[in-house]
């Protein structure tokens, strides 16, 4: 009530924006703020502009993990010793609610990523997260052309689009970065950055630097790889 009354006293519009709402099991609550902009009773203000997102119907097929579930699911239900119908849910992908018939009239349908523009996505979070350095433009696109095999690799193996996500990128990008600085502090007693300064630019520094160098390529190389194993490779069940 107070963040209502909050925002309603101002004049420009007010954006709300509700994510995954057919993964909660309360779409008569959603139904009401969508289509008749009220909450429990009590009308939004007009200035609030409501937007939502829900997760697409996504059958598992019929040679895909038949062992795995998504979600709570009841098997063998009986209820005054009268046997009940096997959840239907756990034929989905993951766990999402029927939409209220009076909200598939708003629904729009805006499909899945091309390719270019998922290598697009995926291009500029790598560059932004800064966890390749400015001059290895190399690893880069070695990192890059990784992360867009593997999603085409699980994609083309599972036989199912949205087995992956641009979810899996940013966990990937952030596991890069999190074994890239655990590694290093690992291995500082060997990476004197001071050195070079010190001694100057003899011959010794020279092999030195090239050492640090090198070292760093193999760390970025070693992190890359932990982390594609743990976001992709260990998701593939035993061949």
């Amino acid at each position: 009530d107070r963040v209502m009354t909050e925002y309603s006293e101002r004049e420009e519009q007010v954006f709300l924006f509700f994510d995954e709402i057919n993964t909660a099991n309360v779409m008569g609550l959603f139904k009401e703020i969508l289509r008749d902009r009220s909450m429990n009773g009590v009308r939004l203000p007009d200035n609030f502009v409501i937007i939502a997102a829900c997760n697409p119907y996504r059958y598992r097929r019929p040679n895909s993990n038949a062992g795995q579930v998504a979600g709570l699911v009841f098997k063998n239900r009986a209820v005054n010793n009268i046997m009940l119908k096997d959840d239907d849910l756990e034929n989905l992908v993951y766990l999402v609610y029927p939409l209220p018939e009076t909200m598939r009239y708003i629904v729009f349908d805006f499909g899945s990523l091309l390719k270019e523009d998922e290598v697009g996505y995926v291009s500029n979070m790598i560059r932004h997260s800064k966890v390749i350095e400015v001059g290895e433009n190399s690893m880069s696109d070695k990192f890059l052309k990784a992360i867009i095999y593997s999603h085409e690799y699980l994609r083309k193996f599972y036989q199912d689009p949205s087995v992956v996500s641009l979810r899996d990128m940013r966990r990937c990008i952030n596991l890069v970065e999190w074994f890239k600085n655990m590694l290093t502090k690992r291995n500082s007693s060997d990476s004197d950055e001071d050195t070079d300064e010190r001694i100057g630019w003899d011959g010794q520094a020279r092999k030195k630097h090239k050492k640090i160098k090198d070292m760093r390529t193999g760390i970025l190389c070693d992190s890359i790889v932990l982390a594609l194993q743990l976001c992709y490779f260990f998701r593939l069940p035993d061949i």
